[in-house]
């Protein structure tokens, strides 16, 4: 399952972040995830961890619980 949630824009002192983001499925929780050089890491969650207000704004919106 792949769904379109939203784009967000976000200018921070030292950048201005424009991120697209969709919520996903996995069908293989062995599947093997890539990389490429504009993401510098991912993570796995069963409970989210505490998080700055700019990220949970965009988990609210994907509908996510």
């Amino acid at each position: 399952m792949v769904r379109f949630v939203g784009v967000y824009n976000r200018i921070f002192p030292e950048r201005h972040d424009i991120t697209i983001v969709y919520l996903c499925q996995c069908k293989d929780q062995n599947a093997e995830v890539a990389t490429d050089s504009e993401h510098s890491e991912y993570r796995f969650f069963r409970e989210l961890p505490r998080l700055p207000t700019y990220l949970l704004e965009k988990i609210r919106d994907s509908g996510w619980k």
